[in-house]
């Protein structure tokens, strides 16, 4: 599978004005990789699925923070 940034770099691209995701789970960890590799992005919507984990709202609460804080 391919990184966030892989992808970037492959198509030239150095900042992404809006990025939307609805990954049924997995948005948890492009977030943890978009925090640790300092993706430039301005907006960003994102679709929780925090149904699908145990203690599932915290998780988003806590990707939320970490979010606003970088």
């Amino acid at each position: 599978m391919k990184s966030l940034r892989d992808i970037m770099n492959e198509l030239g691209h150095k900042h992404i004005d809006v990025l939307k995701m609805d990954i049924e789970g997995s948005e948890y960890g492009v977030i943890e990789d978009i925090l640790n590799t300092k993706i430039s992005i301005t907006q960003i919507l994102i679709e929780f699925h925090d149904r699908f984990f145990e203690n599932g709202n915290l998780k988003s609460k806590q990707a939320i923070e970490n979010l606003n804080r970088n």
